[in-house]
C-alpha cells in the first residue's frame, strides 16, 4: 500500500533558532530575568525556570534575547505567582528576558494537536478477499481525503482517517468467477475505500484499508467479489509526502 498525501499540518523542519509566537517546553533549568513586554529589565535578580515549564516566545530583542511568557499551571499556585502573574487577581502577566544561547538547546517545540485536512493519491497493490481468504493482485489507484490527527505534542506521530474512490484493474478468470469464465482477462471496477494510516517520526508508515470493487454489468461477468469487502495492509518508509503549515497559537494553560 502506497499513499501520497498532501497535509495541512503543524510540523516544520527543526531549526536552531526559536521562533516568535511558537510554544516550547523546557528540558532543564534556564536562567532568566523579569522584564516588560518590550524587553526592558524590571530588576537585576536572576531567576530560574523549572524543567517542564511551557512557554511562548513573544518577541526577539535587538541583542537576540527572547521575551517569553509562561503558560499557567493548573494546580501550582506557587509557580503561577512566581512565573505567570504579577498580581493576586491574575490580571497582569509576567514576561521574562532570556538569552537565546541559554535556551535554544534546552527546550523542545510544543505543537498543538488540532486535526488537519489531508488529501492525495492511494495505490493499493494487494487485497485480501475475505469470502475465500484469498489474496489478489487487483491494483487500485485513486484519490483520497480525510482528517489527520497528531498523537503527541512533542513527536511527529500521526494517524489519518481517510476515504477515497479509485479505479481497479480486476482479474477475471476461472477462480474469480467460480468457473464461469475459463479465459483470463482484465476489466475495470469502481472502488470506494476507507482506511487508517499511521505515521511514525515522519518516516515509517503503517496502514489498513477496506473497500469494495464494483464491476459494470456484473450479471454478464459473474465476478465473485462484486461489492464484497476486501482488506489491505501496508508498511513502508517515507510513503507520505507532507506539505505543512504551522498555525499561530493562542492563550492556553499548561496541560
Amino acid at each position: 500500500m502506497i499513499t501520497n498525501l498532501q497535509s495541512e499540518s503543524q510540523d516544520i523542519t527543526e531549526e536552531k533558532r526559536l521562533r516568535c509566537r511558537s510554544d516550547y517546553k523546557l528540558l532543564v533549568e534556564v536562567p532568566l530575568y523579569e522584564c516588560t513586554i518590550v524587553g526592558e529589565r524590571i530588576d537585576s535578580i536572576l531567576m530560574v525556570a523549572e524543567p517542564g515549564s511551557v512557554f511562548t516566545v513573544i518577541n526577539r530583542t535587538a541583542d537576540d534575547d527572547l521575551i517569553i511568557r509562561f503558560w499557567e499551571w493548573k494546580e501550582n499556585n506557587v509557580l503561577n505567582f512566581r512565573l505567570c502573574f504579577a498580581d493576586s487577581l491574575r490580571s497582569m502577566r509576567k514576561y521574562f528576558l532570556v538569552a537565546e544561547r541559554d535556551i535554544c538547546e534546552r527546550a523542545i517545540e510544543r505543537y498543538n494537536r488540532n486535526p488537519g485536512f489531508t488529501a492525495g493519491t492511494v495505490l493499493i497493490p494487494i487485497k485480501l478477499r475475505l469470502q475465500k481468504f484469498d489474496f489478489s493482485k487487483d491494483i487500485t489507484l485513486g484519490s483520497a481525503a480525510g482528517v489527520r490527527f497528531r498523537l503527541s505534542h512533542y513527536s511527529p506521530n500521526y494517524v489519518s482517517v481517510i476515504a477515497g474512490v479509485g479505479i481497479t484493474s480486476v482479474t477475471i478468470d476461472i477462480h474469480s468467477t467460480d468457473g464461469y469464465s475459463e479465459e483470463s482477462s482484465e476489466v475495470p471496477a469502481l472502488t470506494p475505500s476507507i482506511g487508517f494510516v499511521f505515521e511514525l517520526n515522519n518516516v515509517m508508515q503503517a496502514g489498513m484499508f477496506c473497500g469494495w470493487d464494483y464491476i459494470s454489468h456484473n450479471d454478464d461477468i459473474h465476478f465473485l467479489y462484486h461489492g464484497k469487502t476486501w482488506l489491505s495492509f501496508g508498511l513502508g518508509y517515507s510513503l507520505i509526502s507532507l506539505n505543512e503549515d504551522k498555525p499561530v497559537n493562542s492563550e492556553r494553560k499548561k496541560p
